[in-house]
């Protein structure tokens, strides 16, 4: 089985970039890279940027709940998730000249609380059986600028990322709903783009914060990478 699988990512491996119509159109692909990933590499590395990290928290539920049924066994894999500031946009936006500057506090309020909500969910599976066995670990960054851009770098092997955009109308943040491009080891500039978000990744890990809860080791940047 493991072997069909390995020839899969060698196939998509080969010069392959997609471009989907929103993120929600491209998660059975991230969910199977992810799968694949974790079951064929040894000390994988993935790192997931998103906003309200809702949807990113459902693709991890799934993948977690894969790895309980036993439709994967993992190797050594560390996935940290990092989600805006709300307080840091919310501060940030007060400059900004909002037709309800009353209505977008309550609605990053609102935010707030649901990915409070996510990342109490995500250090639970630190305490799984079956996650510390096969040495998965979770945790999370709060990076404090706007949200510009979503992505999932998957152990430099393939690269999953779209860019949010501020809707006048609704006076909020579009992430997932904005196009989403996929691109693999193989493909034309992979190397620029990866290398160029890992960076700003990078820079999210200097200058972001970390919620309490995380797993001992992941409270400074050199740890986290």
């Amino acid at each position: 089985l493991w072997t069909l699988i390995e020839i899969r990512i060698s196939l998509r491996s080969r010069q392959h970039s997609t471009r989907f119509s929103n993120m929600r159109s491209a998660r059975p692909h991230i969910l199977a890279t992810l799968k694949e990933t974790l079951a064929t590499r040894r000390n994988s590395r993935v790192r997931i940027v998103g906003g309200r990290i809702r949807t990113i928290s459902d693709i991890l539920r799934e993948l977690v709940e894969a790895i309980q049924r036993g439709e994967i066994r993992a190797r050594n894999t560390r996935i940290t998730i990092y989600c805006v500031d709300s307080d840091f946009v919310v501060t940030e936006m007060q400059r900004a000249p909002l037709h309800d500057s009353t209505a977008f506090k309550s609605l990053f309020a609102g935010y707030a609380a649901l990915i409070q909500q996510f990342v109490t969910e995500l250090h639970s599976y630190n305490r799984m059986p079956d996650l510390l066995e096969q040495g998965i670990c979770f945790d999370v960054v709060f990076y404090r600028c706007l949200p510009w851009f979503y992505g999932y770098l998957i152990d430099h092997t393939n690269l999953f990322w779209g860019l949010f955009t501020w809707n006048a109308e609704t006076e909020d943040f579009d992430g997932p709903r904005n196009p989403c491009f996929w691109l693999t080891e193989g493909s034309e500039h992979f190397g620029d783009y990866y290398g160029w978000l890992e960076n700003r990744v990078d820079l999210f890990e200097l200058t972001g914060t970390r919620p309490s809860g995380n797993p001992a080791g992941t409270d400074s940047a050199s740890a986290a990478r």
